[in-house]
């Protein structure tokens, strides 16, 4: 089960089989280092704290075939990309129980930072603070979810 992550609460919401991305969403746009909402409003797990910490957790719950990140990277127009220009990045990142779903997925570019690179560190940063216990979980989650460039890391 997958949740969609809103600055409220977060709303449960189920992923059916074969899942493409909704009609009139193949216009996406990112600007400023942040997805279309519209797009991708980012989706978590279940996973609790005690799942996302486990070490290999993330890496046993990765699964996005090509075929998904092909339709993410032609939702948002993106048609010709050089090795390392972009990856196809989880919103909520699987570290912090975020989803494979679509709605979580989109092509962040290396460059202009801050970029993919300087949300890896965000990332690290999040997933230490809650496994250390210094942040909830969906504190965590919705911080990155809605604007990870405004975290300040300590």
């Amino acid at each position: 089960m997958t949740k969609k992550l809103l600055a409220a609460p977060l709303i449960a919401a189920t992923l059916a089989i074969g899942y493409t991305l909704p009609i009139g969403t193949q216009n996406c746009l990112s600007h400023n280092a942040l997805p279309d909402r519209s797009c991708t409003p980012g989706y978590v797990t279940t996973a609790t704290k005690k799942d996302v910490c486990t070490p290999g957790y993330a890496t046993s719950v990765r699964n996005v075939s090509q075929g998904t990140k092909n339709a993410v990277y032609a939702s948002y127009g993106v048609r010709v990309r050089l090795p390392g220009q972009y990856e196809v990045d989880h919103l909520v990142p699987l570290s912090l129980g975020g989803s494979n779903d679509p709605r979580n997925l989109w092509p962040e570019p290396a460059e202009p930072r801050p970029g993919f690179h300087e949300k890896d560190v965000v990332e690290w940063y999040l997933y230490r603070e809650v496994c250390m216990g210094r942040m909830l979980l969906p504190k965590a989650q919705q911080l990155i979810a809605k604007d990870w460039r405004r975290v300040k890391i300590q």
